[in-house]
């Protein structure tokens, strides 16, 4: 799956890019391949539940990792990502990195 979270990074990456057509067409194409996941009421569930135990522990992330972190728990997914410091800190969240 992609969470239509990161798709809306990977937009906004394109649009910054120095090669911005090239840029949008992968991410379309990319889109075309993957199944676009989206946000239900479940997933913002675990999205305030995952905040306010990281906001009483003084142990913040940015609130796109925030709703990625609650959209792969939710659904109980794996987080793959190369940031697993970030994601580590959420409680009941599968995380791992393919890049090592």
């Amino acid at each position: 799956y992609l969470s239509v979270i990161t798709l809306g990074e990977l937009h906004f990456g394109a649009q910054k890019s120095q090669a911005q057509a090239k840029a949008l067409k992968v991410v379309q194409q990319l889109a075309q391949m993957a199944q676009v996941a989206y946000l239900d009421e479940n997933v913002a569930i675990h999205y305030a539940d995952i905040r306010y135990q990281l906001h009483k522990q003084g142990n913040m992330i940015g609130n796109n990792d925030l709703w990625l972190a609650a959209h792969a728990r939710a659904n109980d997914w794996i987080m793959v990502t190369n940031n697993e410091k970030e994601f580590v800190r959420v409680q009941g969240l599968k995380v791992e990195n393919w890049t090592k």
